[in-house]
């Protein structure tokens, strides 16, 4: 957590000013697939420059945004009053939320539990802290499900930024949700876009090293080079990222087992 919270100290600035985390189609993606109802309390965790959170603010939603960093979160509240909406901003680390259980009605985190060391654990958080019949959402990253693949694209996103730990399979979100118990809704995936010099650039990777990553990916196993779709244009490097959306719904009754058991092979009693 420590190296995450001092990575994005040092590169608030680039992120509030990201292409790739302003998306709008994305994020009205996010906020379309949560369905939020006026009146309803959300909570954003890991909100960085508050993209989400200003966004699900629009929809007349009460919004509470956290993060690690003062950083972010003095970039979040540049948004929401440049937007002209209301949204608390905490900070707080994934997985220790300052409030009650079943506060919230929607928890939702974006493009974040790839810097997590225990996402599961972040995301049993996140169940414990909405209603009954509330929604969790989850947009991240993932990766190709052949494990050479994705052991490559791993190890190409953390030579880029030490913060990232890894970036999980679909199946395996889908894993973590089923055994948190939450009825899993709707999964959406999409693709973005990077060219590499940007997305070193808004990690604050060393200009003088640029070329060990593009050589990197130059170079990559045939089969990373397929699932990334790496390609150039007009003479940058470009490749693909998948990103995914999971909404699931807390059910009324407690899950048999939470992902952290079923990772130690233990069953609640």
């Amino acid at each position: 957590m420590a190296v995450a919270r001092d990575q994005f100290r040092r590169v608030a600035e680039r992120y509030a000013k990201s292409r790739a985390h302003s998306d709008k189609r994305f994020l009205s993606r996010i906020v379309a697939f949560a369905q939020p109802r006026k009146g309803e309390r959300v909570l954003d965790v890991a909100t960085g420059p508050g993209f989400v959170g200003v966004e699900f603010a629009k929809k007349g939603v009460e919004v509470v945004g956290t993060d690690i960093t003062r950083e972010m979160l003095s970039h979040a509240k540049e948004l929401r009053k440049r937007n002209g909406v209301q949204v608390e901003f905490v900070l707080a680390e994934a997985s220790h939320q300052p409030f009650r259980d079943e506060t919230f009605d929607i928890a939702v985190s974006r493009l974040a539990f790839h810097h997590v060391k225990e996402p599961a654990k972040a995301v049993e958080s996140m169940r414990s802290l909405v209603k009954p019949g509330g929604k969790i959402v989850v947009a991240d990253l993932v990766v190709s499900e052949d494990d050479g693949v994705a052991d490559f694209h791993n190890g190409f996103e953390r030579f880029r930024d030490p913060s990232h730990v890894r970036t999980l399979k679909l199946t395996e979100w889908k894993t973590i949700f089923r055994d948190l118990g939450l009825r899993l809704e709707r999964v959406g995936l999409s693709k973005v876009r990077l060219e590499v010099v940007e997305w070193a650039n808004r990690a604050g990777f060393p200009e003088d090293r640029i070329r060990e990553l593009v050589h990197m990916l130059e170079t990559a196993p045939v089969k990373a080079k397929r699932s990334l779709s790496v390609f150039h244009r007009n003479g940058l490097l470009f490749f693909l990222n998948t990103r995914a959306i999971l909404v699931g719904t807390r059910q009324q009754q407690p899950p048999v087992r939470t992902a952290l058991a079923a990772a130690r092979g233990m069953t609640k009693k």
